[in-house]
């Protein structure tokens, strides 16, 4: 509607919805990269519908070119609900053909999905026992739900990267995950820790050895007459 009848704040607003859309992007982008180790997408649904939900938003655009270049030059002079009636048959033909360039154009220039029998036929229990991420315990607030509101035995356990070995298995809230093999470091060993520490002991010994061999010679200097 803004398009239609602008006021005095246009470029506020347009500003406005920039600096949004910005903050939104990293927003999503920092929580993205600290939560969630790696994205799959299996199919185009969302992403058609979303494409979908734009077609009105083309049409009002097209509707306000329509109604604002009326005897402006542009070769058409309507007056009364005449450019009403232009615009609005403009906002339906626009989104009939946008809807079938979707349904019948876009498809030519996609690849077409491969079948695969053995993975179609996999379960999300199947997938889970090789997989340590999934949607449960990589959502810290179904991970606070399952301990504190539902308590199930054993809760669903946030997945930290490195610490695979804490999950436990309970089928029956969707957890299969189980480090079976050891191959992740536990916390009993403390390996990292002792590794940071044996580095810093061998820094500080080699600082103390050079100061000491730069203070010696000073001081036979000194003591001699």
């Amino acid at each position: 509607v803004i398009l239609f009848f602008p006021g005095g704040f246009t470029h506020t607003l347009f500003f406005g919805l920039a600096f949004s859309h910005v903050f939104i992007y990293l927003f999503d982008q920092f929580r993205v990269l600290r939560s969630i180790p790696a994205c799959d997408f299996s199919n185009m649904d969302v992403d058609w519908w979303s494409q979908v939900m734009l077609i009105p938003c083309c049409g009002m655009i097209l509707m306000c070119c329509i109604f604002k270049a009326n005897r402006q030059g542009y070769g058409y002079y309507m007056e009364g609900n005449s450019i009403v009636l232009l615009s609005v048959a403009g906002f339906f033909v626009h989104c009939a053909v946008h809807l079938m360039m979707l349904i019948y154009v876009v498809p030519l220039f996609g690849k077409k999905p491969k079948e695969n029998p053995e993975l179609d036929s996999r379960t999300f229990g199947e997938t889970n026992q090789a997989l340590a991420a999934s949607w449960f315990s990589k959502n810290p607030i179904h991970c606070l739900r399952s301990q504190k509101i539902y308590q199930h035995s054993p809760p669903c356990v946030y997945l930290f990267m490195g610490k695979e070995h804490v999950l436990q298995v309970n089928e029956d809230i969707g957890c299969y995950f189980i480090d079976d093999e050891g191959q992740t470091p536990r916390d009993v060993t403390h390996e990292d820790w002792d590794e940071v520490t044996s580095a810093a002991k061998e820094v500080a010994s080699r600082v103390s050895m050079r100061l000491s061999m730069q203070w010696k010679p000073d001081t036979q200097k000194e003591e001699t007459p």
